[in-house]
């Protein structure tokens, strides 16, 4: 995942890019609202950490900006109870977190956001020889379309997004139950459905990218 981190605090910025980075994650860094619209507008991001300090001009602009754009989705935001209180992040409608947090809280919930985040979006992915349109809802294999049901294209969808990384199989069976924890698909179901998109691309000519991690879940990796 590409992770942008708008925080207030320099030391915190640095931890927070220590950390992400050595679970696989690649991190750009903003100072001001003005910094988070302008990495937006240059870069895409799969998750936005971003500090609330007032609910100032600048940072309602900005959250209405996330908003209107549809990025809202993709926003962690964080606070202090001293500025904002927690009524007032919860009314945002934006995931958020309190501060002091440790560094697992906040990984929690850039991979909730990274991994429920709705799959009808503006993306392209380009990974060799595989070409994966999203808002298409095309997978491309050297030029040869894949035929994909709903639930195999959201799983590479999620595996793209978070390649190099290891989704476990509780994540999968949420993700594919539209994050309904009460409902995962069971174990059974979800290893034919990773099998059956595995046979697919190797079918036709892709790499095998998606390994699994016994005990645990899988990794899309060169």
């Amino acid at each position: 995942m590409k992770v942008l981190i708008a925080e207030n605090d320099p030391d915190i910025v640095k931890d927070i890019g220590v950390f992400l980075t050595e679970k696989g994650c690649s991190c750009g860094i903003a100072a001001s609202p003005e910094g988070v619209l302008a990495s937006l507008s240059a870069h895409y991001y799969d998750v936005v950490v971003l500090h609330i300090s007032s609910f100032g001009p600048e940072e309602i602009q900005l959250l209405k900006f996330l908003k209107t754009a549809r990025l809202d989705k993709r926003v962690v935001l964080t606070y202090e109870d001293a500025a904002v209180s927690p009524a007032q992040m919860d009314a945002s409608g934006i995931q958020n977190l309190r501060k002091p947090y440790t560094l697992e809280a906040l990984f929690d919930k850039i991979s909730a956001v990274g991994n429920y985040e709705n799959v009808e979006n503006d993306q392209l992915f380009y990974f060799n020889e595989l070409i994966v349109d999203v808002r298409g809802r095309t997978a491309r294999v050297k030029n040869q379309q894949l035929e994909l049901t709903r639930t195999e294209f959201d799983l590479l969808h999620l595996f793209l997004r978070n390649r190099g990384l290891i989704v476990s199989k509780v994540e999968l069976a949420k993700y594919l139950a539209d994050g309904c924890s009460e409902k995962p698909l069971q174990s059974s179901v979800l290893y034919a459905h990773v099998k059956n998109l595995k046979k697919k691309l190797k079918f036709a000519g892709c790499q095998n990218y998606i390994k699994t991690v016994y005990g645990v879940g899988y990794r899309f990796e060169k």
